[in-house]
Protein backbone atom coordinates (compact mmCIF):
# COMPACT_ATOMS: atom_id res chain seq x y z
CA UNK A 1 0.00 0.00 0.00
CA UNK A 2 2.58 2.20 0.54
CA UNK A 3 5.00 1.45 -1.96
CA UNK A 4 3.12 2.98 -4.77
CA UNK A 5 3.49 6.54 -5.87
CA UNK A 6 0.46 7.90 -3.83
CA UNK A 7 1.85 6.55 -0.63
CA UNK A 8 5.19 7.98 -0.20
CA UNK A 9 4.21 11.47 -1.87
CA UNK A 10 1.50 11.41 0.87
CA UNK A 11 3.86 10.83 3.62
CA UNK A 12 6.02 13.15 2.49
CA UNK A 13 3.87 15.67 2.23
CA UNK A 14 2.19 15.17 5.19
CA UNK A 15 5.41 15.68 7.23
CA UNK A 16 6.85 18.68 5.76
CA UNK A 17 2.66 20.41 6.03
CA UNK A 18 2.25 18.18 9.43
CA UNK A 19 5.49 19.88 11.23
CA UNK A 20 4.74 23.26 9.95
CA UNK A 21 0.98 22.90 11.51
CA UNK A 22 2.45 21.57 14.15
CA UNK A 23 4.48 24.28 15.19
CA UNK A 24 1.36 26.76 14.34
CA UNK A 25 -0.64 24.94 16.84
CA UNK A 26 2.05 25.06 19.09
CA UNK A 27 2.78 28.91 18.73
CA UNK A 28 -0.99 29.20 19.06
CA UNK A 29 -1.41 27.20 22.14
CA UNK A 30 1.13 29.60 23.97
CA UNK A 31 -0.78 32.75 22.65
CA UNK A 32 -4.26 31.55 24.14
CA UNK A 33 -2.59 30.19 27.39
CA UNK A 34 -0.40 33.73 27.92
CA UNK A 35 -3.98 35.35 27.35
CA UNK A 36 -5.76 33.03 29.52
CA UNK A 37 -3.57 33.50 32.44
CA UNK A 38 -3.47 37.12 32.27
CA UNK A 39 -7.13 37.51 32.06
CA UNK A 40 -7.46 34.41 34.93
CA UNK A 41 -6.28 37.37 36.87
CA UNK A 42 -9.24 39.67 36.92
CA UNK A 43 -10.73 39.82 40.66
CA UNK A 44 -14.45 38.51 39.05
CA UNK A 45 -12.75 35.60 37.06
CA UNK A 46 -10.53 34.16 39.46
CA UNK A 47 -13.34 33.19 41.97
CA UNK A 48 -14.23 30.80 39.34
CA UNK A 49 -11.91 27.96 39.51
CA UNK A 50 -11.82 24.14 37.78
CA UNK A 51 -8.41 22.52 38.16
CA UNK A 52 -8.76 19.51 35.43
CA UNK A 53 -5.99 20.62 33.36
CA UNK A 54 -6.08 17.75 31.50
CA UNK A 55 -9.65 18.04 30.25
CA UNK A 56 -8.75 21.13 28.84
CA UNK A 57 -4.95 20.94 27.56
CA UNK A 58 -5.47 16.78 26.22
CA UNK A 59 -8.91 15.54 25.71
CA UNK A 60 -10.48 18.92 24.44
CA UNK A 61 -8.13 19.06 21.94
CA UNK A 62 -9.75 16.57 19.64
CA UNK A 63 -13.16 19.09 19.54
CA UNK A 64 -12.49 21.08 16.24
CA UNK A 65 -13.93 24.55 17.38
CA UNK A 66 -13.42 23.89 20.70
CA UNK A 67 -10.00 22.48 21.22
CA UNK A 68 -8.91 26.05 19.86
CA UNK A 69 -9.84 27.75 23.16
CA UNK A 70 -9.43 25.32 25.20
CA UNK A 71 -6.17 26.43 25.95
CA UNK A 72 -7.30 29.66 26.84
CA UNK A 73 -10.17 28.02 29.05
CA UNK A 74 -7.78 25.96 30.97
CA UNK A 75 -5.56 28.78 32.00
CA UNK A 76 -8.21 30.97 32.78
CA UNK A 77 -9.87 28.56 35.00
CA UNK A 78 -6.83 27.33 36.79
CA UNK A 79 -5.48 28.74 40.22
CA UNK A 80 -1.94 28.44 39.98
CA UNK A 81 0.18 28.46 36.80
CA UNK A 82 2.69 26.13 36.57
CA UNK A 83 4.08 26.79 32.50
CA UNK A 84 6.55 23.70 32.21
CA UNK A 85 3.91 21.03 33.45
CA UNK A 86 1.13 23.20 31.64
CA UNK A 87 3.41 23.37 27.91
CA UNK A 88 3.78 19.05 28.51
CA UNK A 89 0.09 18.70 28.97
CA UNK A 90 -0.21 21.45 25.77
CA UNK A 91 2.53 19.15 23.75
CA UNK A 92 0.62 15.97 24.51
CA UNK A 93 -2.51 17.22 23.34
CA UNK A 94 -1.23 18.73 20.58
CA UNK A 95 0.46 15.27 19.31
CA UNK A 96 -2.52 13.57 19.90
CA UNK A 97 -4.52 16.04 17.70
CA UNK A 98 -1.64 15.83 14.96
CA UNK A 99 -1.74 11.39 15.34
CA UNK A 100 -5.76 11.98 14.72
CA UNK A 101 -5.14 14.00 11.95
CA UNK A 102 -2.89 11.94 10.28
CA UNK A 103 -4.95 8.90 10.81
CA UNK A 104 -7.76 10.06 9.55
CA UNK A 105 -5.80 11.38 6.34
CA UNK A 106 -4.53 8.41 5.89
CA UNK A 107 -7.96 6.76 5.94
CA UNK A 108 -9.61 9.65 3.76
CA UNK A 109 -6.81 8.74 0.89
CA UNK A 110 -6.56 5.23 0.84
CA UNK A 111 -9.77 4.01 0.88
CA UNK A 112 -11.47 2.82 -2.29
CA UNK A 113 -14.17 5.45 -3.02
CA UNK A 114 -15.59 3.46 -5.57
CA UNK A 115 -17.98 1.76 -3.84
Amino acid sequence: MFFNGKGVYFLLEYGAGGLYFFCLLMLNSIIFYTLGTLVGVIPGISKLIYNNKNLFYIYLKIIPFLGTFSVFFGALLSSKVNFINDLKKIFIGNVLFMLLTFIVALIYNFVDKNY
